[in-house]
């Protein structure tokens, strides 16, 4: 089987890549992941107090929060929406989505 990683970020150029797959010449047996990274900084989850890099800032408030699961909901949403595209064009491949908080550069 061959395994296909998509880096989408739901622009009209990553929507025309999709449909331009249709031409890549790509075997039926195909695994897909569409990978979306939303560009948001999360603290660690498991970092000691005295050795995070905001000691000493003030704790994320609920709107913070509000704003960071916006915008994870809508990375999964452009993973999702390129995942459906992909099973039109491709109907015997597997699709997956993945969708991270990371700096897309790095992630």
């Amino acid at each position: 089987m061959f395994n296909l990683l998509i880096g989408y970020d739901g622009s009209a150029c990553a929507t025309a890549a999709i449909a331009d797959l249709q031409r890549a010449g790509l075997p039926p047996a195909t695994a897909a992941c569409v990978l979306v990274i939303a560009d948001v900084w999360l603290p660690p989850v498991n970092a000691a107090p005295a050795q995070s890099a905001t000691e000493g800032m003030a704790p994320i408030g609920a709107s913070t929060n509000q704003r960071i699961q916006t915008i994870m909901t809508n990375a999964q949403n452009q993973a999702q929406e390129a995942a459906a595209q992909l099973r039109v064009f491709f109907p015997g491949w597997q699709v997956r989505t993945a969708s991270y908080a990371d700096s897309p550069a790095w992630g």
